[in-house]
């Protein structure tokens, strides 16, 4: 009798921590102190791995936002970028599942107030587009695109949406400070933010 009534709390128990789990929360309802959570998001921008500038961190960072299109940064380290190579295409939907909260690092980009760590104990599940039971987030409508053409044009202030892709880069090339970095891009169909001044 006991070891019946032990198992039957202890199924509820469990099927209270996966219900938990299940919490979805926004990007921004999620802090460092938000314990056992799950947000839908889309990889909208996927960097190439790279090291910190001391070479002592190898490291990757993509860009996800959820369904109100609050962004994050999702940042992977080390071993984690190949165990999670097949997973964050552009556009595509994930289910993410208590990834750990920090401040943004020096060498991160600053997307929001925090960033989310990917890690061999992250939850990061695939939604498939044909999957019946949970549907994929539509694609971005932010986007506000113009051509080239256009840009002189543009009002000071406004931010547009530019697509193209990098034809030709140059080297880097530093300043006598150290401190600005300037490199010569030939662009053609790179989709990234610009904001005229």
């Amino acid at each position: 009798m006991w070891d019946g009534l032990f198992l039957q709390f202890y199924s509820y128990q469990y099927a209270g921590y996966i219900n938990k789990m299940e919490q979805r929360l926004s990007i921004s309802e999620i802090t460092p102190l938000t314990t056992e959570w799950t947000c839908k998001v889309q990889a909208v921008d996927k960097f190439r791995p790279r090291d910190s500038r001391d070479q002592r961190v190898h490291f990757q960072t993509i860009i996800v936002q959820d369904v109100n299109e609050e962004q994050v940064c999702v940042i992977l380290y080390g071993d984690d970028i190949r165990r999670c190579d097949n997973l964050f295409e552009l556009f595509e939907t994930y289910l993410i599942s208590t990834a750990k909260v920090r401040n943004p690092q020096p060498y991160s980009l600053h997307i929001g107030q925090f960033e989310w760590i990917v890690d061999r104990f992250t939850i990061v599940e695939s939604i498939q587009k044909n999957n019946e039971n949970e549907a994929p987030l539509p694609l971005p409508s932010r986007l506000s695109t113009i051509s080239f053409a256009d840009v002189a044009q543009q009002p000071s202030g406004v931010e547009v949406d530019l697509l193209a892709v990098v034809a030709n880069c140059g080297a880097m090339q530093y300043t006598a400070d150290q401190i600005h970095v300037q490199e010569e891009t030939s662009l053609r169909h790179y989709m990234g933010r610009l904001g005229k001044q």
